[in-house]
């Protein structure tokens, strides 16, 4: 599975992140690299619920981002960017700010990391869906994990359903953006991947603690 975003700047530079993933276990396919930045070892602003000890040399996480981070770190975060993700037979075109085009960028990317924190996103990362904003991440967000839990008791007695694992998960996530915009912070020059990071984590903040009420908002979507 290839996921490709191009990236076409005011001053026409062009970039490609092709993004090739593993169709059965929904990660990144990419080269060995035993050469990457202090900022990704994995011992560099640690996460405090980090599941690995030391056997690792680099986070997952930021093995992922660093490409991106990369590129975009000389580049301030209310740029203009014009936007171009192509996932199979569709084109999805946005002008936006470089901020919100690597917010969606770095979203595929922490998803379909090699992190256990992160491996509930990974349904949603193999229905990409670029530029999605809160109530849309939220509606997709509890129905792929409500699938599961459902396909998951379909040879159980139990047939109860409880949103408070996913709430639990998304506590998870906060704990880890934290952790991760420290890690940006040191790599990049300008403003771009850490306000990328903070804003993944407003999505979440929004999404996890009031997630029964926001689906509340919703409901109407379901009465016929």
């Amino acid at each position: 599975m290839n996921i490709l975003y191009t990236f076409i700047l005011e001053d026409k530079n062009q970039r490609n992140f092709s993004i090739d993933i593993d169709e059965k276990t929904i990660t990144l396919i990419k080269p060995k690299n035993t050469n990457l930045p202090k900022w990704c070892e994995l011992r560099y602003n640690k996460c405090s619920h980090c599941p690995f000890d030391n056997e690792k040399e680099y986070c997952p996480v930021a093995e992922n981002l660093e490409q991106a981070v990369d590129f975009f770190s000389g580049i301030i975060s209310y740029d203009k960017t014009c936007v171009i993700v192509k996932i199979g037979n569709r084109d999805i075109y946005c002008e936006t700010s470089v901020q919100n085009g690597l917010k969606s960028l770095m979203g595929l990317l922490i998803a379909t990391s090699e992190c256990p924190h992160t491996d509930f996103f990974k349904p949603m990362a193999r229905f990409h869906l670029p530029f999605a904003d809160t109530q849309e991440t939220l509606w997709r967000s509890a129905s792929y994990f409500l699938l599961q839990e459902y396909l998951k008791r379909l040879n159980s007695n139990d047939k109860s359903l409880s949103l408070e694992p996913l709430k639990e998960k998304y506590r998870d996530i906060e704990i880890l953006n934290t952790f991760m915009a420290a890690r940006l912070s040191g790599a990049s020059q300008k403003d771009s991947a850490v306000n990328a990071i903070i804003s993944l984590d407003i999505f979440a903040k929004r999404i996890g603690p009031d997630l029964e009420k926001r689906l509340a908002s919703i409901l109407e979507l379901y009465t016929y």
